[in-house]
């Protein structure tokens, strides 16, 4: 009982509320029922249930299951206060893991020897209970835990023809190019926009990836603090149309049970995995995490999970969200040439005000964004062998893009980044189309999912408009993660975005700079 106290408050109550504050790292790693519930309670109880077993099986030599105990306890503590030290002081200080040791020995010490701490342990006998209760029924967690895995029951639409909806992440339209041309290195945007509408104005409606792919799937923008999960959301395209399904959604879940693509057994093992290195980043020498941002499966494996979807084309609803060019920058036109996660010039989201560091970063993108291209190229090859090309109904865009500005954040919009990251690349190619056509009107990704109804006849009702007939708005609005929307006028957003693509422009991927890196 004692052990699993000071357990949880070392250990699985940590961990709960890096969940609580990250309920998206969860929804990424397709945690949820029962995978979810299941370790959370063997987090609680199963540690400590396994020092009590072992202290039985010492029942023999009861000094050697006291001082069992005692180090246990002495570890925990030392453990707990070792977070909170870390959470006050430099966490990069060595001096806070010797405290932390003696505070241990010293707690080990008061335990044997006096009865006012193992009063206290007794008296919070009930907090794992509490904490587990709080996890699984209170905190944000609850939802992903417990709730449906299903979207809202609506009337769905047969796919008359194929539709291809590939959505990349952080691709700003400033780095395609500008004047109504693609740049010349970026062989397979240049090849889509000579058969499609290129629409070079439109915008995301948020800077965030849990918000702006959830608004181009459901057409809505979703609440500030709705998780990106099909039970939490107005109906998505998955509600909507009539399978076959081919759907790669990375980070968030609103295909359901329709897009299941593991046993629970394999989300388990994944979670415990993840809350093993969660807990050594928080006990090793460094910060002290309160959120965590993407798991690292979802990052290692782009390339291969494009292949993966690519290859599973069907003649009906195929859906990509890829993490590319995102960052890390490990890519460039001809394939991987980088394991590091590390960003050379990133403090979290914020570029360092070094202009030559963040310049390197910008290369580093471009040459992501080559190999970006590459794979669309596999793509539209692919259509094409499959006699789906011609017929489908292809559309590609970003959820967001990304700004390389000194001293400001990558990904929270500003007036100074909102050339870079309200931006998106937008083209949309209707079935049987083979002509180029380019609007400049003032769109935003919400019209995506009203463009695919039009084109399949259907009618729903969305706020959006379809892109068959683009009708420019009157302001452009990008709502910020952090801080309150940002809004501009149309006129005023192409500027600044124009501004940004001439910049960029002038810029040389990193492979070339490096001379060919990785070969």
């Amino acid at each position: 009982m004692h052990v699993a106290v000071l357990w949880t408050f070392a250990i699985a109550f940590p961990l709960f509320q890096l969940f609580d504050n990250s309920p998206d790292y969860l929804v990424a790693q397709d945690n949820g029922w029962p995978d979810l519930p299941l370790v959370a309670a063997a987090l609680v109880l199963v540690p400590p249930t396994a020092v009590t077993v072992a202290e039985a099986c010492l029942g023999r030599w009861p000094p050697a299951g006291r001082v069992l105990r005692q180090v246990v306890l002495g570890g925990l503590f030392a453990a707990l206060v070792l977070q909170v030290l870390k959470g006050e002081f430099d966490p990069g200080r060595r001096s806070l893991v010797l405290i932390a040791i003696l505070a241990g020995v010293f707690f080990g010490f008061l335990y044997a020897r006096g009865r006012f701490v193992p009063t206290l342990l007794s008296v919070l006998a009930p907090l794992p209970l509490v904490a587990l209760v709080w996890f699984l029924g209170f905190s944000r967690v609850s939802e992903i835990a417990f709730g449906a895995d299903d979207g809202q029951e609506v009337g769905r639409t047969q796919v008359s023809v194929p539709v291809v909806l590939v959505i990349f992440d952080e691709l700003s339209a400033a780095s395609l190019g500008e004047g109504g041309e693609i740049d010349n290195r970026l062989g397979a945007f240049r090849r889509i926009a000579r058969t499609s509408t290129w629409f070079p104005n439109a915008t995301t409606v948020a800077d965030n990836t849990t918000r702006a792919v959830p608004a181009i799937l459901t057409g809505r923008m979703p609440a500030k603090d709705a998780l990106p999960i099909a039970s939490e959301l107005p109906p998505s395209i998955f509600d909507r149309v009539s399978g076959p399904f081919n759907v790669e959604e990375p980070i968030t879940d609103l295909c359901g049970r329709g897009c299941d693509d593991g046993a629970w057994t394999t989300h388990a093992r994944e979670l415990i995995s993840s809350m093993v290195d969660l807990t050594k980043r928080r006990l090793r020498r460094g910060d002290l995490p309160d959120r965590v941002g993407l798991p690292q499966d979802a990052l290692d494996t782009r390339a291969e999970d494009f292949e993966s979807w690519s290859a599973g084309i069907v003649d009906g609803l195929n859906v990509l969200h890829i993490e590319l060019p995102h960052n890390p920058y490990q890519y460039a036109g001809h394939g991987r040439y980088s394991e590091s996660l590390v960003t050379p010039g990133l403090t979290g989201e914020t570029w360092t005000t070094d202009s030559a560091v963040v310049e390197q970063g910008e290369s580093r993108y471009l040459a992501q964004l080559d190999f970006t291209d590459r794979l669309l190229g596999q793509l539209i090859d692919r259509l094409e062998r499959r006699g789906i090309w011609d017929r489908a109904l292809v559309i590609v865009t970003a959820d967001h893009g990304v700004a390389f500005v000194p001293g400001k954040s990558r990904r929270n919009v500003a007036v100074e980044t909102f050339g870079e990251i309200a931006g998106v690349p937008l083209f949309v190619k209707a079935p049987g189309q083979t002509r180029p056509e380019l609007s400049r009107a003032a769109v935003r990704t919400t019209d995506v999912l009203p463009t695919v109804g039009d084109h399949l006849g259907a009618n729903w009702r969305l706020p959006g408009q379809s892109l068959r007939t683009p009708r420019s708005r009157r302001e452009t609005v990008v709502s910020a993660q952090f801080g309150p929307p940002v809004r501009m006028p149309p006129a005023f957003y192409e500027r600044l975005r124009r501004k940004a693509a001439e910049r960029l422009a002038q810029a040389e991927p990193f492979s070339r700079l490096e001379g060919g890196a990785g070969e």
